[in-house]
């Protein structure tokens, strides 16, 4: 189980995520996104991780893709403007990797 935060309370799934961006060429990158769970005894529920990029994306749909689990997906496209995508994708505590091409 997450160790108990300062205020006594207990950590959720959402206090403990890692999103790794690793820049492929010039406008492309791979994004890690992982959630720590709760209890490694048992697999949590799917969740649902809205992410903001400083960029506006190229790639629609944006690519999603767990090696582990042999499981493609798309994500969502909420906002995308000048400057600013927002998108809105499924995580688990499996490592989902993002593709995002920027203009």
């Amino acid at each position: 189980m997450l160790a108990a935060t300062a205020d006594g309370k207990r950590l959720r799934g959402s206090d403990a995520l890692a999103i790794l961006p690793f820049q492929v060429d010039e406008r492309t990158w791979a994004v890690g996104v992982y959630v720590l769970g709760l209890d490694i005894t048992r697999v949590a529920a799917q969740g649902t991780l809205w992410l903001e990029v400083d960029r506006k994306l190229v790639s629609k749909p944006v690519a999603l893709l767990r090696p582990a689990a042999e499981w493609r997906a798309e994500a969502v496209v909420v906002k995308a403007e000048a400057g600013r995508t927002v998108i809105r994708m499924p995580v688990s505590e499996d490592l989902t990797w993002v593709r995002l091409v920027a203009e």
